[in-house]
């Protein structure tokens, strides 16, 4: 069929911070067009976001849920030929505030236009005589659409059936349905909702292709030829209600109950947005980058942002090249200074090549779901090489030419230690903000529970719910620019909902505005000291053995001793010797699992069912909890020497104390908390001690006296915690008791573990993995020993 149509196309990004891709399509008779996207992911941060470290390239394709967790899309696809309006999409899970577990919650995700709640149950079933049954109280719950309303044959295929009874013929309620319908009956219709992107083969979006194009949905829209009778807002990924006129650089987004770590979140994007220049069209010209996707993932922390440029070309074959780069605030792009960001990456690619030594290899230690990038613009990195056609790549589906497989990793060289057994390793820091937060509900809470809804909210829309009438049309040719025993009367006391001290927050101090030389700046890095906290000899033989790991021990096999790290005086064997230093070394150096433990899971299933117990390395954020009951032990002492005259406070307080005194408190956790919050909320509502000291001075005792969560797993105590990663979380973790003595004081840390992946072994939890650790450090600042 001739020469592909983007045969002579090349677009580069001028940094690491500016992942870029193209596709050429066209629609008859118009001429062939260019589409250049580029994306930016940022860390979702309060007051302003901040962009990520790692920068997530644009989808070529729709891109399924990567654990397998829905059969819905994950990330839609950004390489399409246009957008008529912008995508707000969000997926994750929705989190109760304060992780204490709910019956129900409003998800609130605000962008622009959009203002939309959903409200998250648990679990329910009818039964055949009507009656609602209903599961565990949740922390967090997937949003995905297998949840919602729906079933074969309707606009939400993959969501629960109104009919679909199981064989003890209990019905299953959606988890996510629209705000104020409290019970549904089987006859009571309910609209599928959710807030992640509709799939390209659903119904809603299929049958905008028209005849043609919806028989045969090609793979990729690169170099197709567009049918006339295509609706442009097939392209359109987000529910209708979710789609918006335009995203501006600095868009305020809002989340409640969709964040991990905050109840309500509210930020900004920084500002920045892509510059573009086209040659080959004569005198170079600026392209118009346009944002029209924002995609939000609850559970990671983060955002991105695609923004999207056309090009009429004046035939298939024409030869162009188009830069991109990014543009902070206040600082505008012009050619010639996108001229110089070119000559300096070549030069800067150049120079890396005649100098090998010349360059740094650093240890990841992604500590937190994601993490910031210290300056937005870091010193110009080496172009992206474009993406060049294979000669013989031609002709329909016009599918985009392979990658060769990255180069293999070289091995670290060693790293440094501070003479006390702690090695540090190199990290890039977090950006500047200072936050503190109180020490909040004693269980962790990090802030308030979700406001009441004002009574004007309107309930969400349908995602599939169409207009009588489309506001875009696209011309042929043209662009579109939930008498009583002892323990249930206490339930019953304590059964309203309260909410809870939200967290201090410290303004971050504003840098000055950065000169356009001072983007150029290379990124700095501060060590991060790894601290060998325990592990189990035993994994130590299945590591060995793990080609993963087989590098890292091999390098470490070519090293001395190090008498300072490696003291001979703490091993009671020369082979205890050596399991600590493989320990160590697999803990600070060897790869991260990218993966999500569900996957690991799956991967480890042979074909007849037999599990073979997962083994994985990762890094994030280890969540302790208090125990219940002990908890509500240390509020009691805390709040005791400031009760008034008043009955009230002397009565919350002799109700919780009749409660501690009834046998069988081991089952009622839940009530144990609600007479904590109800004492809480006395106390600080009436005046007599300042917001959030009770909770000052219990955390203090519960964490002097290690009065964590534990549970009975894995034929014995274990402590319980909350692992929150940079790929998913939050993952049910167990560590021996023994350990709770050897851990800081602390309720969250940062950490780097070794640990077999389970499936859940507590019914309660809403993961369906859970984690036993088998080797554990944990992550602080420190300085590099000189």
């Amino acid at each position: 069929m001739g020469e592909r149509m983007d045969s002579k196309v090349s677009v580069l990004g001028l940094s690491d911070v500016v992942p870029v891709g193209w596709l050429v399509w066209q629609r008859p008779p118009s001429k062939p067009v260019l589409t250049v996207v580029t994306r930016a992911t940022f860390v979702l941060r309060p007051g302003e976001s901040v962009l990520a470290e790692e920068q997530e390239p644009p989808s070529a394709t729709e891109r399924s849920y990567p654990d397998g967790a829905s059969l819905g899309v994950y990330t839609p696809a950004d390489l399409v030929p246009m957008k008529p309006r912008a995508d707000v999409l969000l997926v994750g899970h929705a989190f109760a505030p304060g992780r204490q577990p709910v019956r129900s919650l409003i998800a609130r995700l605000a962008v622009g236009e959009v203002d939309k709640r959903i409200e998250v149950f648990c679990d329910r079933q009818l039964d055949l005589q009507g009656a609602l049954h209903e599961g565990p109280r949740f922390t967090s719950m997937p949003l995905v659409y297998e949840r919602a309303a729906g079933g074969p044959r309707t606009e939400n295929p993959i969501g629960l059936r109104p009919d679909g009874r199981d064989v003890h013929g209990r019905l299953a309620l959606p988890n996510l349905q629209p705000p104020g319908i409290e019970s549904a009956s089987p006859g009571d219709p309910i609209a599928p909702v959710g807030f992640g992107p509709i799939a390209s083969g659903w119904p809603s979006r299929r049958a905008l292709l028209g005849p043609a194009a919806a028989a045969r949905l090609p793979d990729t829209w690169r170099g197709q030829v567009l049918p006339s009778d295509l609706d442009p807002e097939h392209f359109q990924a987000a529910p209708r209600d979710q789609q918006v006129q335009a995203l501006h650089p600095d868009t305020q987004i809002t989340l409640e109950n969709l964040h991990f770590q905050h109840a309500q979140l509210v930020t900004r994007l920084p500002g920045i947005r892509p510059r573009a220049f086209v040659q080959g069209m004569g005198a170079p010209q600026g392209v118009a980058m346009r944002a029209d996707t924002l995609w939000i993932d609850a559970s990671r922390g983060l955002c991105t942002v695609t923004w999207r440029g056309q090009i009429r070309l004046e035939h298939a074959a024409q030869p162009v090249q188009v830069l991109v780069a990014m543009e902070e605030p206040g600082l505008p792009l012009t050619w010639e200074r996108v001229e110089q960001l070119r000559d300096a990456a070549a030069g800067e690619a150049q120079q890396a090549e005649l100098d090998p030594e010349r360059r740094t290899i650093a240890v990841p230690v992604e500590m937190t779901p994601a993490r910031p990038s210290p300056l937005p613009f870091a010193a110009v990195q080496r172009p992206r090489a474009p993406h060049e056609s294979a000669p013989d790549d031609v002709g329909l589906p016009f599918h985009p030419p392979g990658a060769p497989p990255a180069p293999p990793m070289p091995i670290p060289p060693p790293l440094t230690d501070d003479g006390t057994g702690t090695i540090a390793i190199p990290a890039v820091p977090d950006a500047s903000e200072a936050v503190a937060v109180a020490s909040g509900a004693v269980h962790g809470a990090l802030a308030s529970s979700a406001a009441p809804l004002p009574a004007a909210s309107a309930p969400a829309e349908s995602p599939w719910a169409r207009r009588a009438v489309s506001s875009f049309a696209l011309p042929s040719g043209e662009l579109p620019s939930a008498a009583m025993p002892p323990v249930a009367a206490f339930a019953s006391a304590t059964a309203s909902p309260l909410p809870l001290a939200p967290p201090r927050l410290v303004t971050p101090t504003k840098h000055a505005p950065r000169s356009p030389s001072a983007s150029l700046l290379q990124r700095t890095s501060t060590p991060d000291a790894l601290h060998l906290v325990w592990f189990d000899p035993l994994c130590l033989q299945r590591l060995r053995k793990d080609p993963r790991y087989a590098p890292v021990l091999e390098a470490l096999d070519e090293q001395p001793l190090d008498h300072d790290l490696d003291d001979p005086a703490g091993a009671e064997a020369t082979s205890d010797l050596e399991d600590r230093r493989e320990a160590f070394e697999i803990l600070a150096r060897g790869p991260i699992s990218g993966d999500r433990v569900t996957a690991a899971l799956a991967a480890a299933t042979l074909d007849d069912g037999r599990l073979l117990q997962p083994l994985v390395l990762l890094a994030g954020e280890l969540v302790f909890s208090f125990d219940e009951l002990e908890a509500l032990k240390a509020m009691i002492s805390a709040a005791t020497p400031h009760a008034g005259a008043d009955p009230e406070d002397s009565g919350i307080l002799d109700l919780a104390k009749e409660f501690l005194g009834t046998p069988g408190l081991p089952g009622a956790p839940l009530v144990a908390e609600g007479l904590e919050a109800r004492v809480r909320e006395t106390f600080e509502k009436r005046g007599l001690v300042p917001e959030g000291q009770l909770d000052a001075l219990a955390a203090r005792a519960l964490l002097g006296g290690r009065h964590l969560q534990r549970r009975a797993v894995f034929g014995g105590h274990h402590v319980r915690a909350l692992l929150h990663g940079p790929v998913e979380g939050p993952i049910p973790t167990y560590l021996r008791e023994e350990l709770a003595a050897k851990l800081p004081a602390a309720q969250r840390l940062r950490v780097r573990l070794v640990a077999y992946v389970h499936p859940a072994v507590d019914q309660h939890e809403t993961h369906p993995a859970a984690l036993r650790a088998a080797a554990l450090a944990t992550v602080s600042p420190s300085t590099v020993r000189r």
